[in-house]
């Protein structure tokens, strides 16, 4: 994949996918996600 169609962002604050409440659940929020685009 050429470099300059990659991009990286930190959103795990804006959507976490469990509550912070829990040590669990911080560890579920750190996470990475790729998505590729045609």
């Amino acid at each position: 994949v050429d470099g300059a169609r990659v991009e990286a962002r930190g959103v795990g604050y804006l959507a976490p996918v469990a509550a912070n409440d829990t040590s669990e659940g911080r560890e579920i929020n750190r996470r990475v996600e790729v998505v590729l685009l045609k």
